[in-house]
């Protein structure tokens, strides 16, 4: 299946990727996961992984606290791949590439 960011770039989420979220992260829609692809809160260079882009967007759970759904996209020659999507507690450190209220 093929998304986009708010960039306009073409992101894939292959079956193989969308089977392995509703399996192991089945709190992340499809719904949920174009929304954080078109209006991310943040998007930072993972640290740890080159090529990867990680995109937050806040939600907050039943108790309202601050919560984060997390995609992760593999950005490759050979194109754009989401590799998993979940909800974090916090945003990891790396190389801001986008804030929301900020120029792209």
């Amino acid at each position: 299946m093929e998304l986009k960011d708010f960039r306009g770039r073409k992101i894939e989420l292959s079956d193989d990727s969308w089977v392995h979220i509703q399996e192991s992260h089945p709190e992340v829609s499809l719904e949920e996961i174009k929304a954080v692809l078109i209006d991310p809160n943040e998007v930072i260079e993972c640290p740890r992984q080159q090529f990867v882009e990680l995109f937050y967007r806040i939600k907050l759970n039943p108790e309202g606290k601050p919560r984060f759904r997390m995609v992760v996209v593999k950005v490759l020659p050979t194109g754009n791949y989401i590799s998993t999507a979940m909800t974090t507690t916090a945003i990891k450190q790396g190389r801001s590439l986008y804030k929301k209220g900020e120029s792209i």
